[in-house]
């Protein structure tokens, strides 16, 4: 058992798959990112953390990596050129879709590793539906959940930065150097610094939010101080989120599912 990728395995390969075996889809979007990052950021950093995670993991636990999915629900990037957005229908039914693909080659249990906070609410869906229609381990988690370095970033900037700030612009200094134009990030303000400062519960995101679009955030589409982002930094993120990535992999191949109720089981006492 080791860690694999998808598309370099031939189909014999995946003949003897085990019920341990964790396959892990990363996920993100091509949207805007501010002035300064690459419209792929978010499925670049997803596959990378990915990539990364695999070399941590034991060689006892079996995991196959699936290729990036590079398109999301984008909705609230609209407006802004080069965004392509999938609805929320279809994303839902893609990730089934490929989940239930999975599943006929035997995977009982799926990672969802999600770079962007569009496709959060359509995966909890999603994990619902393979579960109940496919008796699949659906898992769902996002690589910025996993945190960064303790001292990194200060506790109410991280609160700001949410999309093309110092985080993602780290990430992306340490993945893809090239693709990042320093020369035109900055100190990017949010709209929700306003609300911490005037309200006592509304927020544009937390606890109590509202839809909103990037575009009412900030004009340029980012959020955080992507100025102030090295590529140190960044590499420190990822060798932490790959870190702790690996760990929840395993932990995934480790739980029991063998009490989990039979699909249609009439539970009614």
């Amino acid at each position: 058992m080791s860690a694999r990728v998808l598309s370099s395995l031939k189909s014999p390969d995946l003949a003897g798959i085990g019920d341990n075996t964790v396959a892990i889809l990363p996920l993100g979007a091509t949207e805007q990112h501010g002035p300064h990052l690459p419209l792929g950021t978010d499925f670049l950093i997803a596959g990378a953390v990915v990539a990364h995670a695999l070399r941590k993991i034991p060689e006892t636990v079996d995991a196959i990596a699936l290729p990036a999915l590079p398109l999301g629900a984008s909705m609230e990037h609209q407006g802004f050129a080069g965004t392509v957005s999938l609805s929320y229908k279809v994303l839902h039914d893609l990730l089934v879709e490929i989940g239930g693909s999975l599943a006929d080659s035997g995977i009982r249990r799926l990672l969802f590793l999600n770079a962007h906070g569009g496709n959060v609410g359509t995966l909890l869906n999603v994990t619902m539906e393979l579960r109940a229609r496919r008796g699949i381990l659906a898992v769902a988690t996002n690589a910025g959940r996993f945190g960064e370095p303790e001292g990194l970033i200060a506790p109410e900037a991280r609160a700001l930065d949410i999309h093309g700030g110092f985080l993602e612009t780290s990430l992306m200094l340490a993945i893809r150097p090239e693709l990042v134009d320093m020369d035109k990030a900055e100190d990017f303000s949010s709209r929700q610094s306003m609300h911490l400062e005037e309200d006592r519960y509304l927020r544009a995101y937390g606890p109590v939010g509202y839809g909103w679009l990037a575009g009412d955030l900030n004009p340029k589409g980012a959020m955080g101080h992507a100025g102030a982002a090295t590529k140190e930094a960044g590499r420190a993120i990822l060798d932490h989120q790959a870190g702790e990535l690996a760990r929840l992999i395993g932990e995934i191949a480790a739980m029991d599912i063998t009490g989990f109720a039979p699909l249609g089981a009439d539970k009614t006492p």
